[in-house]
This record gives structure tokens, sequence and C-alpha cells, in this order.
């Protein structure tokens, strides 16, 4: 990266140095519905990307969007260690799910994506620490799931994150082309995948901790008329994970102190 000297230890990597230049990238899970979408906007904006995926077959529409094309299974410890300390990347992106194609299918999956989630996130952070990359940032939901043990697996996904310097963006519902919901769009909190693709890009240079993007209309009801700006990405203060149990409604109500970039919002009570 040009101007900015990887930090070491890599935990402490929590300075703004991403404006000085080229950055390299490596987006794990780069042909989902979001990494489709930042993979192209990173390479417009003169960024170096590697695009990793599971499928050989997927390689030619990374080398189309623009990215290195990287084909690597994230269970493989091994071989995703060797994979990102080769491309050397100044940040990690963790855009894996394990999804299927339709929504009818989704709470068969759930298991798998918890994997992907425990797992998965554990061999990327580990990959990232091996590289000495500066940072992960890594994709989660802004709603609550079901059950409490598919509800720990997200919250120690995030923590993990937060705990090795990264940054945690909590999307809400995507709707649109490619996602389940290509029409009409869901029940808030929701957020268009152009949008949410848009978005991230500020991570890059967002302190440690957790970052909410969602549409204004996901937040439409919340008491006060308190409401952020389309695709608005608010900052929860000091990189403080809030307690998932407090209810979503006072947890996004903080986009309403929105106005520009990223903000920051006191940390809801229990």
């Amino acid at each position: 990266m040009a101007g900015c000297a990887r930090p070491d230890p890599w935990r402490r990597a929590k300075r703004r140095c991403l404006d000085l230049g080229t950055v390299r990238i490596f987006v794990a899970g780069a042909t989902g519905v979001i990494g489709a979408r930042l993979v192209p906007l990173l390479v417009a904006d003169g960024h170096e990307v590697a695009g990793m995926t599971r499928s050989a077959g997927k390689t030619g529409l990374l080398a189309d969007l623009g990215a290195e094309p990287v084909v690597c299974d994230v269970f493989d410890a091994d071989a995703l260690t060797r994979a990102v300390v080769s491309f050397a990347p100044d940040v990690v992106f963790h855009q894996l799910t394990d999804l299927p194609d339709s929504v009818t299918n989704l709470a068969a999956y759930g298991h798998r994506n918890d994997r992907m989630r425990s797992e998965g996130t554990r061999n990327l952070l580990a990959a990232a620490a091996a590289a000495r990359a500066g940072r992960v940032i890594a994709q989660s939901i802004s709603w609550e799931l079901p059950s409490a043990s598919r509800r720990a697996v997200t919250a120690a996904h995030e923590r993990a994150v937060v705990q090795a310097g990264g940054v945690v963006i909590r999307y809400g519902k995507l709707y649109g082309p490619g996602s389940y919901y290509p029409g009409d769009p869901p029940g808030p909190p929701r957020i268009h995948v152009d949008d949410a693709a848009r978005q991230t890009l500020p991570a890059l240079a967002a302190p440690a901790g957790v970052t909410i993007v969602v549409d204004d209309r996901a937040v439409g009801s919340v008491p006060d008329g308190r409401t952020g700006a389309t695709g608005r990405s608010v900052r929860l203060a000091g990189g403080l994970l809030p307690d998932r149990h407090v209810p979503l409604a006072l947890r996004i109500a903080c986009l309403g102190v929105a106005r520009a970039g990223l903000a920051s919002c006191p940390r809801p009570r229990a």
C-alpha cells in the first residue's frame, strides 16, 4: 500500500491509512450478491483486487470484473492461508455465505451458514493475520435470527472480527437483482443490493467496530420519526458491540443521528 506500512502486530491495525493510494484487497466471497458488485467498485477506485471463489467455473467472471481470480475453499485452512499470504493484501473482505438459491430452502441451510460464520471466519481471520493484512471487513445481519443458537453464532462471528481490529457491517435484508427479493422489497430492515455494495466502501477507512447499513424505509417506524438517509451507514460508538438482545428498533434508531458519512450514536441500554 503506497505510503502506508503494514501495522505490526496485526491486531493493533486501527489507524486510518487506507486513503493514501492503491490498496491491495482480498475479497472472499467475491461472486456473491454483494461481492460481485463490490469488486468492480474497488477496481474502479484504483485498488488491486483478488477475488476468491470455490468454483473454478467462476474465474472468468472474476477476471471480467477486474479481479485476480483465486480458487479456494475457506474450510481448507492451509490452502486458504497460502492463497491470502501469496496475494499479500492490505485488507481482507469477508463476504462469504453458504445459502441456497431459493428462499424456501433457507431454514435447511442454517447450519451450513453457521459453519461459514464460525469455522470459516476463524480460518479467514487466521489467514489475514498470517498475511499481516491491515484489517478484515466482514458482513453480518441487522436483524435477529429466530433461534438462540444461531444468534450466538452470529454474535461470536462479530466479536471475533472486532477483537481482531476489524469492521463488521450489519446489512439489512438484501433486495434487488440476484437476491431473494428481486421485485418487491422485504420488510425492514432492508437495503438494495447496489446500495449495500456502495455503502461498504466507507468501511475501508472506518475505525474497528460495527456499522449498520440499511435504508431509510427500514427505520420508518422508529418512534419520534428518527430516520436515516437511504443506504446510510452508521457507526456504533466506541467500536463496542451492542447487546444483540436489545430490541432492533432501539439499535437502528441511532440512524437518526446520521447526516453525512459515518456518525456515532449512544450505545443502547439493555
